[in-house]
């Protein structure tokens, strides 16, 4: 079949070429629609309950996901001018185009002192009225990509003004996602350069022909390109997670490409003419390729198994971008070789001296095979014992360097204010005026009071702490109040609901009621101790009234453990697929069971280190195994092809297993050195997924590297010489 595929190919180039020219051009047209973007939403499980939970409630209390903070420090106290310098501030906010319902101090108490309001303290003021924060909201119309970009960037403007960047900062949830799009951004920019700066270096120094160097750029610039045409069919946008995309096609678009090259350039010493040598090319390697490229798409492609959008979307798109690097390298390179030739002798020459390495350290692993697969051995038990240090567990703020400006911002808010990250508690008394009555203000002092024992909770607000301060502004329509009963309360709740800076606290039947707490960033692990704390609270000591958590923090915690678990079973199935292909098309079940050693040995690698550095299994780190489990094996791969090849034309096992690490070595050093580059080089982002995501793939594919070009080759030398001793 792939001998028909290269004839095929190289009979019609005429046509392919057309076909290849058409499909770029549709792709150019369709990729300028691709934006970045990042939405909460795209990252959650749509069947969560504890998410729908929370919707239901967001009729009565709306998301908070617009609002955002912007605090400053005063050079006089509030009381003593301070508060004119926020008025103005607020003024010139009140004229950017695309902020709404902005807030400062004065207006959250109706005219009153600020200072004096207990529920402002640690919100909008702080206890020495040096520091104050005014409320702000992003318009609808402005919630994205571009809209946050020129709102914030005028924001920053009016502030650079009169403050420095050390005496002011902005939080919430409308940041964040703007700083999520501009580190996206910032390491595409700075990425994307390097990684083909080290590929057009590698391939130089490697083939040191022109052709050679152009064609793997070629493969993986339409590749991207290809991909992102698919994206803008439907107007996709990159996310946090398919942002890494790009890079990881590089990557593995090259990979290709060079197995693709040394395929000819060993074909170029026992074929005469160049349309020989591309049949013959294309014949020896397309099997391994179109193998390495079903098992590293079925590892992408069982992501489409999660239940979250942004993680089926990474995986399909990464499985669709792999597939479109095969069939490019596949197509192009041996097109072109086939009309202008190998790569030149000054390279087979430096092949071969590496070959001759190769074949020196092969001899060396084969007498020193029970050691080495001991060695192995040793190393598999300390990377378990590493690995069962890795914890699950993720922090909202770890994604941002520590010089970004919203670490700055949660530092400044922590230190002179309180934590920024809010969690609603929703008290329902499953009653009309059950939430706002003598009882239900009763029941929500306790709450209130539960949550404000916290350790890490550093505010609490409720609509109690907003009456207490209506009764100290407002002392004569506080008596009216009492006088007017129930009615006149549920009237005063509303209007207190619009002035109150972090939105309504009641709903208007008085049924529902929340507590406001402002967290410090604990982890989504004790984030969810808290939830269920605060549940078996309310049963115990608050019969009748039921809880639930709600929030962006909730929101963002949920998508954290949403990402875990399906990262995980999408893993798990890739591992049990990826073995059933390679024992069905190598029709044996013995270079399964090396395939399956060849993949899970520098997965258990990866964890170990995890484990040793600290790096828990978050949103960056998940996804890492199931790539890497398509990577590796990609390796694995290429050695096992060769190896039965060998022994289909007549060679022994040992002979077999010698020529397919020299012939396959030097192409596997340099994909595989090539990928632990690129994953190396994201561990210096700023942007903390990017980060881990980077270091823990590099190490994984490292090892990768070593479980190949080492230990398979001991563990599987020791076996046959058990065999034989069997016999």
């Amino acid at each position: 079949m792939i001998q028909a595929l290269s004839i095929a190919i190289l009979r019609h180039r005429v046509a392919v070429t057309v076909l290849l020219v058409c499909a770029t051009a549709a792709a150019a047209w369709l990729a300028p629609r691709v934006r970045l973007e990042v939405d909460a939403d795209s990252l959650l499980v749509a069947d969560d309950p504890h998410v729908e939970a929370a919707r239901r409630y967001e009729v009565v209390f709306p998301s908070d996901e617009n609002r955002f903070l912007v605090g400053v420090s005063l050079p006089e106290p509030y009381g003593d001018g301070g508060g004119e310098r926020i008025e103005a501030v607020a003024t010139g906010m009140r004229a950017i185009d695309g902020l709404e319902r902005i807030v400062t101090p004065g207006d959250a108490v109706g005219g009153g002192d600020p200072t004096r309001s207990s529920a402002l303290a640690g919100l909008l003021l702080s206890a020495d009225g040096r520091t104050a924060a005014i409320v702000g909201h992003v318009a609808p119309t402005h919630d994205n990509a571009d809209g946050r970009e020129r709102v914030f960037g005028a924001l920053q403007a009016l502030l650079d003004a009169s403050w420095s960047r050390e005496e002011y900062a902005i939080a919430g949830p409308p940041l964040y996602r703007r700083e999520f799009v501009r580190l996206i951004g910032v390491d595409q920019q700075r990425f994307i350069p390097i990684a083909v700066g080290i590929v057009v270096t590698v391939l130089l120094l490697l083939f040191r022909r022109f052709i050679a160097v152009l064609l793997p750029l070629v493969t993986v610039a339409l590749t991207v390109l290809w991909v992102g045409g698919v994206m803008g069919i439907e107007r996709r946008s990159l996310t946090m997670l398919t942002g890494a995309l790009p890079t990881l096609l590089i990557c593995i678009g090259v990979s290709v490409a060079i197995h693709v090259i040394f395929a000819f350039r060993e074909s170029a010493r026992a074929e005469a003419t160049m349309r020989a040598v591309a049949e013959r090319a294309v014949a020896n390697i397309g099997l391994a390729c179109l193998l390495s490229t079903l098992t590293t798409m079925i590892g992408f492609g069982s992501l489409v198994l999660a239940r979250v959008r942004d993680i089926r979307e990474f995986g399909w798109l990464a499985a669709i971008g792999v597939g479109f690097s095969f069939v490019i390298a596949i197509t192009l390179i041996p097109i072109v070789l086939a009309r202008v030739g190998a790569p030149a002798p000054a390279a087979r020459r430096a092949t071969d001296a590496v070959e001759r390495a190769l074949s020196v350290v092969h001899g060396w692993i084969t007498r020193r095979a029970a050691w080495i697969t001991g060695g192995a051995a040793i190393a598999i038990v300390i990377a378990g014992i590493g690995a069962t240090r890795v914890d699950m567990d993720a922090y909202l703020t770890d994604d941002m360097g520590s010089r970004t400006f919203i670490r700055h911002s949660y530092r400044f808010f922590e230190e002179r204010l309180s934590s920024v990250i809010p969690l609603d508690l929703v008290l329902d008394s499953g009653r009309e005026g059950g939430a706002i009555d003598g009882p239900g203000r009763e029941a929500l002092a306790k709450l209130e009071a539960f949550c404000a024992k916290q350790p890490f909770v550093d505010k609490t607000l409720s609509i109690n702490d907003v009456l207490d301060d209506f009764r100290r502004y407002r002392p004569l329509a506080a008596g009216m109040l009492r006088l007017g009963g129930d009615a006149a309360l549920r009237g005063a709740m509303e209007r207190l609901n619009r002035e109150v800076p972090v939105g309504a606290l009641t709903d208007e039947p008085g049924r529902v009621t929340r507590v406001v707490c402002l967290l410090q960033d604990i982890g989504a692990r004790r984030s969810f101790a808290f939830y269920d704390d605060v549940a078996a609270f309310v049963a115990k000591e608050l019969p009748g009234f039921t809880v639930t958590p709600v929030g962006v923090s909730v929101v963002a915690n949920r998508v954290i453990s949403s990402i875990i678990v399906e990262g995980v079973r999408s893993f798990a199935f890739a591992l049990v697929v990826i073995f059933v292909v390679v024992w069905v098309l190598f029709r044996s079940l013995a270079s399964a069971w090396w395939g399956l050693l060849g993949t899970t040995l520098p997965i258990l690698l990866g964890l170990g280190a995890m484990g040793g550095l600290g790096i828990v299994i978050r949103t960056s780190t998940v996804i890492v195994g199931t790539i890497a489990l398509g990577l590796a094996i990609d390796l694995t791969i290429h050695l096992l092809n060769r190896e039965r090849r060998e022994r289909n034309a007549g060679a022994d096992a040992d002979e077999a297993l010698r020529r397919a690490v020299v012939y396959t070595g030097k192409p596997i050093l340099v994909t595989g050195g090539l990928l632990v580059i690129g994953f190396g080089t994201l561990s210096t982002s700023e942007f903390g997924l990017t980060s881990e995501f980077g270091l823990v793939a590099a190490v994984t594919i490292f090892g990768a590297l070593g479980t190949t070009l080492l230990v398979l080759p001991a563990a599987m030398t020791l076996w046959r010489r058990r065999s034989r001793v069997g016999r």
